[in-house]
């Protein structure tokens, strides 16, 4: 009896132990799984690269675990990183950036290097603890706890900018110096709001406080990732509807611009300055024309399309004597005509004085390019459409002035508009 006790409390100890260790067990591996971070590719298409310290040169691929220093560039396509589980990073063109991602999952550190290009960043949880996540450019830096934004980094004519544009949260932006040091002052920038940091010879400071973002100069693949997110459930400073508005905007602009190419390729100048449908007028007069000179009269340029020179470019009969072949000429008229938009001059037989020189005397481009200068330089440039109206730059050069032009006004030639 007393061996059956010993036995039974020897079972049940036994059981206890197990149950002990395998408790252990299961709390080293959810310990370890919280520790695990992964940082990843999560998309990749087009013409991308990961340059890592020991291995060098990658071709990235989708699942593909980074490491902390590796540094990703994307030269066209589409590429999103993926951080534990809900952080994304969408990456454009011509992007290049720094991974640095320390911690664990419940104290997450990240930090992005932005080398050029821009970034969409969407942090959907708010960060706990001493969680961080900052991106710095070479004269900025910008901490956040959850958050959608875009951060942007360009040159123009050497001057340094960054834009920083928050669709959903606040970003806390500070001033990086030339020699490294942090401003003092932290500029925070809350939802719908954008800012814009530039750094010359001698200063680096905010082009202005924060504004409203001007949505219809982000790139069409950011507005796209938003359209994403909205339709993710994402609470952004903008409707899907406005968005649809602005690509199809985009779109027609595209095929103007398409139809204006397709235009100055048809009306293409020839060596000899005539353009290629005015080949008629200018391929030489022929025998005729010393044919009517020795009959007498002057009828060198009828424009009968039957005789004279030989110049018939879309004139109509009725046209005599002294007629100054412009061509396009529409009706019966006598005396000197010239075209609307020509002064073309065709020499030939008679007293008509044409010189066959074509000199056009109005423009009719369908878009024309709208440059913007500040200080004798050039701040940017527009392609406009004949007769619509150039958008004033969402970016300002200076803190203050503005730009000499009214915006209302429609644009029927090349135009400059200067800084004041």
């Amino acid at each position: 009896m007393n061996v059956l006790k010993s036995k039974k409390f020897l079972f049940i100890a036994g059981g206890c132990a197990a149950i002990a260790i395998a408790a252990v067990i299961l709390i080293l591996v959810l310990r370890n799984r919280d520790a695990y971070r992964i940082v990843k590719v999560f998309e990749v298409d087009g013409s991308a690269s990961v340059n890592r310290a020991d291995s060098g040169s990658i071709d990235p691929y989708a699942n593909m675990v980074l490491v902390s220093g590796d540094r990703v560039s994307l030269d066209t396509g589409e590429l999103t990183l993926q951080a534990d589980e809900d952080k994304y990073i969408y990456l454009e063109e011509q992007t290049e950036l720094v991974l640095n991602a320390t911690g664990n999952s419940e104290h997450s550190k990240t930090k992005i290097d932005l080398v050029r290009g821009a970034i969409t960043n969407e942090i959907q949880n708010k960060l706990i603890g001493d969680s961080s996540y900052e991106i710095n450019t070479p004269n900025s830096t910008m901490s956040v706890r959850g958050t959608i934004f875009y951060v942007r980094v360009y040159e123009v004519d050497g001057i340094k900018y960054t834009n920083v544009v928050v669709f959903d949260g606040n970003v806390s932006t500070r001033l990086v110096y030339k020699d490294g040091t942090l401003s003092d002052e932290e500029v925070n920038v809350t939802k719908g709001s954008e800012v814009t940091i530039y750094e010359d010879t001698k200063v680096t400071d905010y082009v202005s406080g924060p504004a409203p973002i001007d949505f219809e100069n982000l790139p069409e693949s950011v507005l796209h990732v938003l359209q994403d997110l909205i339709q993710g459930g994402s609470d952004v400073s903008i409707t899907e509807e406005e968005i649809i508005a602005i690509l199809n905007n985009m779109e027609s602009e595209d095929n103007d611009a398409d139809a204006a190419t397709s235009e100055e390729g048809d009306d293409e100048v020839s060596d000899d300055g005539t353009t290629d449908g005015s080949s008629s007028e200018t391929s030489g007069q022929t025998d005729e024309d010393t044919d009517d000179e020795d009959d007498g009269s002057d009828t060198s340029d009828t424009g009968d399309g039957t005789g004279g020179d030989g110049n018939t470019s879309d004139q109509s009969s009725g046209q005599t004597g002294d007629t100054g072949n412009t061509g396009n000429q529409t009706s019966d008229n006598t005396g000197d005509n010239t075209s609307d938009n020509q002064t073309t001059d065709n020499t030939g037989g008679g007293d008509n004085g044409n010189t066959g020189d074509n000199n056009q005397t109005s423009d009719n481009s369908s878009t024309f390019t709208v440059t913007f200068m500040y200080n004798g330089s050039v701040f940017g440039t527009q392609k406009v459409g004949k007769g619509k109206k150039a958008t004033e730059p969402s970016l300002d050069p200076a803190q203050s002035g503005s730009w000499d032009f009214d915006f209302d006004t429609a644009i029927n030639a090349d135009t400059t508009i200067n800084w004041k």
